[in-house]
């Protein structure tokens, strides 16, 4: 509150050297030079008496004079509100707090300090929209019914939001779709928490995810609606939505056609895929090929998972697979020896076999006597051979009949040699040389 003095002195020959204020509320002011107005601020409102009191000097005398009057102070308003920080483009909400200390606001006058005009409101609590994110100064003056007022600038922070963005790849059906928001979303003003994918599947028994990358199986072929919406520590959420073609897959198959060309261990690989343009075979040996059909052959036993790999025109792949059970078998009867001869490999007589289960071999003389009989086998070969001597005698030059049961370890039988006739038998000849 500002006074006025309106005090004067009458006389031309004297001055007022000091003048005394009593505010009537405890407070007092003095001073011996002229002021004017003279301000005080009341703490509280009321009725109060304000008391002037002025000393001059006259011709060498003070002379003094009092004045008094009752002014009332009204109240007040204490300007106070409330908002929370918020994220991009959602509404900001402001809250008045004021207290009107028992004369009602009339008035509430709010400038949210945003960059761009006519960023006002005359609303008891407002909302508003902020252009930008960053950090705001907003200002709220409330008066009362007296025409008094108070002003309160606070902060406000605006957030900025998260970019929501995603990659995908693999997009075959029946196979994996990944999707992928970590390598592409962007963070706003901190660190992303919380993902919600939709893969548009609505067949699917599971639809969503909640994982940062994830896949998902189309079973058929088609545009879907795929969707993300992330969060990040402050709540504020992005979303993003991309139509995804699925492609169709080939279909993958071959024929196997085993002892090609009557040869153990060669196989033609007959391609039987449709909607495929380009193949990988894999013969679960280490060996591959991208050849359409092909004849390849193995060299050991074993048991193969043959895989051809089938793509199309899209990259989408379909596999099938045969397994080839492989075991050479084979047995080799000598049609001659020579037990005094040069080479040590043809002293004895002694067929070579491989993968037998069972074996049994007699030799006959030509006047019919056993001369040589054996059911050995190691490791799947023959194991004894005949050095051209029974009961330890030599015998004589000449051609001896020999007789073979064999069985191979997968139960098949020994159809026997050819003997050079055109014949299989399981019995021929063989010719001791002396």
């Amino acid at each position: 509150v500002c006074f006025m003095d309106q005090s004067v002195l009458t006389s031309n020959n004297g001055n007022i050297v000091l003048w005394e204020w009593d505010f009537g509320d405890g407070n007092s002011y003095v001073y011996s030079d002229f002021e004017n107005p003279i301000c005080h601020t009341y703490a509280a409102s009321g009725d109060y008496t304000v008391t002037l009191a002025i000393t001059a000097l006259v011709n060498g005398e003070n002379f003094y004079d009092t004045t008094s009057i009752v002014y009332t102070v009204n109240p007040s308003p204490l300007a106070d509100f409330s908002v929370d920080a918020n994220c991009f483009m959602d509404s900001t909400s402001f809250v008045d707090l004021s207290l009107d200390y028992g004369e009602e606001i009339v008035s509430w006058q709010w400038d949210f300090g945003d960059v761009i005009d006519d960023d006002t409101s005359s609303l008891q609590n407002p909302k508003w929209l902020f252009s930008e994110y960053g950090i705001f100064n907003p200002t709220l003056i409330v008066t009362n019914g007296f025409g008094c007022s108070d002003t309160l600038e606070s902060s406000v922070r605006v957030f900025a939001l998260p970019d929501a963005q995603f990659t995908y790849e693999e997009n075959c059906a029946t196979y994996q779709t990944f999707f992928n928001s970590s390598q592409a979303s962007l963070e706003g003003d901190t660190t992303i928490i919380w993902w919600l994918w939709n893969f548009g599947d609505t067949l699917a028994d599971v639809n969503h995810s909640f994982a940062q990358d994830t896949a998902h199986i189309y079973n058929d072929p088609g545009v879907y609606d795929v969707s993300l919406l992330l969060m990040d520590e402050n709540g504020c959420k992005d979303s993003i939505s991309d139509l995804v073609e699925i492609f169709t897959i080939p279909t993958a198959g071959f024929n196997l056609t085993d002892d090609w060309e009557q040869r153990q261990g060669q196989v033609f690989l007959e391609n039987t895929s449709t909607q495929a343009i380009e193949y990988y075979w894999d013969f679960d040996n280490g060996e591959f090929s991208e050849e359409t059909s092909l004849v390849y052959q193995y060299q050991v036993d074993g048991n193969y998972e043959i895989m051809l790999i089938a793509y199309n025109e899209h990259n989408c792949p379909d596999t099938a697979t045969i397994i080839y059970d492989l075991l050479f078998t084979n047995l080799y009867v000598p049609n001659a020896f020579a037990p005094g001869g040069p080479d040590v490999s043809l002293r004895e007589f002694k067929p070579v076999g491989i993968n037998l289960s069972e074996y049994e071999i007699s030799v006959f003389s030509p006047w019919g006597n056993r001369v040589f009989h054996s059911t050995k086998l190691v490791d799947g070969a023959p194991a004894e051979s005949w050095d051209g001597k029974f009961d330890g005698y030599e015998m004589a030059t000449g051609a001896y009949i020999w007789t073979i049961q064999a069985k191979f370890k997968d139960n098949t039988y020994w159809k026997g040699s050819d003997n050079g006739d055109g014949n299989i038998s399981t019995r021929g000849t063989v010719t001791l040389i002396r």
